[in-house]
């Protein structure tokens, strides 16, 4: 067995392992299924090359495997470059004395945070309180599997640390980062009338940069807030924000100017 196919079944098996220990452990969706479906490509790879090969020319042959090595190299390459930068930005300060923290829902387990938005919420509420006067607004609706709406949710752990309900802002409509945005903006607005409101955007490190895209396109001036990463999760999100970026700079650009 060659080098590029020993490379791909350990980098195949072990995708797969990953990938279906994170659907097992949290909840199955395309997003935490990622990882088990580019493992088992380059597992296939790996392992049924020759049976592939046998039924091509020559000259086909070659090029499959130069294309493989060639996709290979460009998928890590920009998979390393793609988390680097979102680890950068993930850890950039926004500045004080925001008018609005607005928390970016991020799933529910029935009726209680999950890890990811707990963090969310945990750097949200440190930021209210370095900074009197500001409001948190929470967004998000209900998904599959949800027993009440994020932002209800969101909610109630909030007060449940002490914030005051009438600095507690809610939107519940919301599905996707896009929503979050836009819905919140009628909120904000309402509130601040005579003067454009500052904003600090929250959600976790590896979301920031295209969360802040988001918000730019849905005319916010707004500075990101990167919460922490659930630890073992992160490979798993920092891959499937790779391929969300991917999507929303081709795909959602051609609906969205469409639109």
């Amino acid at each position: 067995m060659s080098l590029w196919r020993k490379v791909a079944c350990c980098l195949g098996v072990i995708s797969m392992c990953y990938g279906a220990m994170v659907c097992i452990g949290t909840t199955f969706s395309l997003g935490n299924a990622l990882s088990f479906f580019v493992g088992a490509v380059f597992f296939c790879y790996g392992l049924w090359y020759p049976a592939v090969c046998a039924h091509c020319q020559e000259g086909w042959k070659k090029r499959f495997h130069r294309l493989f090595q060639v996709a290979l190299v460009i998928f890590l390459s920009s998979l390393c470059f793609c988390t680097g930068l979102l680890l950068v930005t993930g850890k950039e300060q926004p500045p004080q004395g925001a008018d609005v923290v607005l928390v970016l829902g991020a799933g529910l387990n029935k009726d209680q945070v999950s890890l990811s938005l707990a963090y969310r919420l945990d750097a949200a509420f440190d930021y209210y309180l370095q900074n009197p006067g500001c409001k948190i607004l929470v967004s998000g609706g209900q998904g599959p599997n949800e027993w009440v709406t994020e932002g209800s949710a969101m909610k109630q752990y909030l007060l449940e640390k002490g914030v005051p309900k009438s600095d507690l802002w809610v939107e519940e409509q919301s599905s996707r980062t896009m929503e979050n945005f836009l819905f919140s903006k009628p909120i904000i607005e309402a509130a601040f009338p005579e003067r454009e409101a500052k904003v600090v955007y929250v959600t976790n490190g590896f979301h920031v940069f295209r969360a802040g895209c988001i918000a730019s396109q849905t005319g916010y001036e707004a500075h990101g807030l990167g919460a922490k990463t659930v630890s073992y999760l992160a490979p798993a999100q920092y891959l499937r924000e790779y391929f969300s970026l991917f999507n929303f700079f081709t795909f959602d650009q051609l609906f969205y100017s469409s639109s």
